[in-house]
């Protein structure tokens, strides 16, 4: 009997073991995943960052329509920016929380219940902090998107507009090119016509 119980305290030791090394491997792969994630999601904002401040420079020589538009496609440019960051931010919350609930697994092998309901009480409190966090920011995001439709809608009304501006010059100049055509036309008739008056009396007096 004495052998039994040392082979079974045997196993769950290695259990235990084999566990911990889980959990620990788990955990450090998570950590590096979000190491990872942050860095990569500062190198894409500070690229975006880069590419509008470099497209505000070419600014110069525009008409006030045009200098509007690029304000506007600027603005949507940061709106985006801030989208992402915050998209980024909810996945570093999900780690977290992930981080979170393999410490709970990790804890609940050492340490008493009292001290765990605490813990989960408090990480709970963390999570719904969270929650209400990332539903305030997709309502942000879509206010930014509502207002990026708008914007759309704004530009689309103006290239109208000035596609109208342009057909009414364009037929105002042709109508203003005909006219002096019918004119011109008109004044060579006139001429024409007393020519031949001219030739018609020449010829009445040449045969008196």
């Amino acid at each position: 009997m004495p052998d039994i119980q040392q082979q079974q305290q045997q196993q769950q030791q290695q259990q235990q073991q084999q566990k911990e090394k889980h959990n620990r491997k788990s955990s450090n792969s998570s950590s590096n995943n979000s190491n990872n994630s942050s860095s990569n999601n500062s190198n894409d904002s500070s690229s975006k960052r880069q590419r509008s401040s470099g497209s505000s420079k070419h600014t110069k020589h525009q008409t006030p329509t045009q200098q509007h538009q690029q304000q506007q496609q600027q603005q949507q440019q940061q709106q985006q920016q801030h989208q992402q960051q915050q998209q980024d931010q909810q996945q570093q919350q999900q780690q977290q929380q992930h981080q979170q609930q393999e410490q709970q697994q990790q804890q609940r092998v050492s340490t008493p219940l009292d001290v765990i309901y605490k813990q989960q009480q408090q990480q709970q409190q963390q999570q719904q902090q969270h929650h209400h966090h990332q539903q305030q920011q997709q309502r942000h995001q879509q206010q930014q998107q509502q207002q990026q439709q708008q914007q759309q809608q704004q530009q689309q009304q103006q290239h109208h507009h000035q596609q109208q501006q342009r057909n009414y010059n364009y037929n105002y100049r042709s109508a203003a090119a005909a006219a002096t055509a019918a004119a011109a036309a008109a004044a060579a008739g006139e001429e024409a016509a007393a020519e031949g008056e001219e030739a018609a009396a020449a010829a009445t007096e040449a045969a008196a």
